[in-house]
């Protein structure tokens, strides 16, 4: 059970790791990409790391309140989305 638990886990972190390519790959061609395009990208990524982050509740990282549930799944994408701009406002101003 726990080999199988561990596998799980690594697959999400190497999903998690492709995730993050993906978003690098496409904030470095972000000139390129017309502006629905890169905002439908991004929510698509923020809503794949809530999944994982759901899913990853079954390995009891997070705890069994609702709160935290709240916090894991919809303030940490929306904590990254809002990362993610405030880069690009920086990287703007260079």
């Amino acid at each position: 059970m726990m080999e199988n638990n561990l596998g799980i886990l690594l697959l999400h972190i190497a999903s998690i790791a492709l995730w993050g390519a993906l978003l690098g790959f496409c904030y470095n061609k972000r000139k390129y990409l017309r502006p629905y395009l890169k905002f439908m990208l991004y929510g698509f990524i923020m809503y794949v790391v809530a999944l994982l982050i759901s899913d990853l509740q079954n390995f009891e990282l997070y705890s069994r309140s609702g709160q935290i549930w709240i916090l894991g799944n919809i303030g940490f994408p929306i904590i990254i989305w809002m990362l993610i701009r405030y880069i690009e406002e920086l990287k703007d101003q260079l």
